[in-house]
């Protein structure tokens, strides 16, 4: 697997491109270029297919595309680029069964391949969706841990005030609902008879690599799953590279989040399809990841369905 290290190396010395042209020059060429070399076409009435040769030229176009167009570092306009060999090794070396959570809450999770007979992890909570005050965020997830025996780890919602006051990003206020965020979630799962039970959006209150950092000292626990997204489209920043690094070194599991847009630089499903096949591939060698989140979302409605 490709150091850190190495990474960050790769982040100031890596080929030089302006935004505009890693956009328009790099990714959206190679993209269309691989959509057709293999073959992959999007069938409208089957939109969930179980076509493996089909699966298998989406994994190897993803591959392709990894390789070919890299991650652009947004602070450095410089390509953060891995190699196929690089990429296959850091598969055959990505976490497997990754544990979350402590004592009578905790459980691995484990990749469950079609047809699987293994019990899905059930994922719930607020994603952190917005709420006005931070006795309703505390008593959403009391009663999470209360009433959804079937939860393996809850998601968190974002405080939108203290004491009335709007939280705005990059403010001591930010800093300050990242901290109360932390001791009341680990409260209310307290409360809830479910102390264990992991939280997999790490703060959702946090807009910032300092107020994540900050904040998690005050109840984030490294058995908890540490959400670190990318940015559109196959970009990161220094500040998500600052997460990505106090997480590895604190020993916690990084939850790898990703959202290729339908309808912009990925084009349509098919783009959308090979570019979260990259994603996936970013996730375990730039972030690190123990799992990998992923929404396709659609560029005009938002969500990950419109059917």
């Amino acid at each position: 697997m490709v150091h850190l290290l190495e990474i960050m190396d790769r982040a100031w010395e890596g080929p030089f491109a302006s935004t505009n042209d890693f956009d328009l020059k790099i990714l959206v060429p190679k993209l269309r270029q691989v959509v057709k070399k293999y073959g992959i076409k999007y069938d409208p009435e089957n939109p969930l297919s179980s076509d493996d040769d089909l699966a298998d030229r989406v994994f190897k176009a993803g591959i392709e595309l990894f390789a070919e167009v890299g991650v652009y570092c947004v602070d450095t306009s410089r390509i953060i680029k891995f190699t196929e060999e690089e990429i296959l090794e850091g598969l055959a070396e990505a976490p497997r069964c990754p544990v979350f959570g402590e004592g009578n809450d905790a459980k691995a999770l484990v990749a469950r391949k079609p047809e699987s007979e293994v019990e899905p992890w059930c994922f719930i909570g607020a994603g952190g969706a917005a709420v006005s005050n931070e006795r309703l965020f505390e008593s959403i997830l009391e009663n999470y841990a209360l009433f959804l025996p079937l939860a393996n780890s809850i998601t968190t919602p974002t405080i939108k005030e203290i004491e009335g006051r709007i939280v705005r990003t990059k403010s001591p206020l930010e800093i300050l609902a990242c901290i109360r965020s932390s001791i009341l979630a680990r409260d209310a799962l307290r409360k809830g008879g479910r102390p264990g039970l992991p939280i997999m959006n790490s703060i959702a209150s946090a807009g910032s690599d300092t107020a994540k950092i900050a904040g998690s000292q005050f109840g984030l626990r490294p058995s908890d799953g540490w959400l670190i997204g990318t940015m559109a489209e196959m970009r990161i920043n220094f500040e998500r590279l600052n997460e990505i690094t106090y997480v590895m070194n604190l020993g916690g599991h990084i939850v790898a989040e990703t959202a290729p847009i339908l309808g912009g630089y990925c084009g349509g499903p098919e783009g959308v399809a090979v570019a979260n096949v990259a994603y996936h591939l970013i996730s375990i060698l730039l972030m690190k990841g123990s799992c990998q989140l992923t929404f396709p979302i659609h560029l005009h409605y938002g969500c990950t369905s419109t059917r």
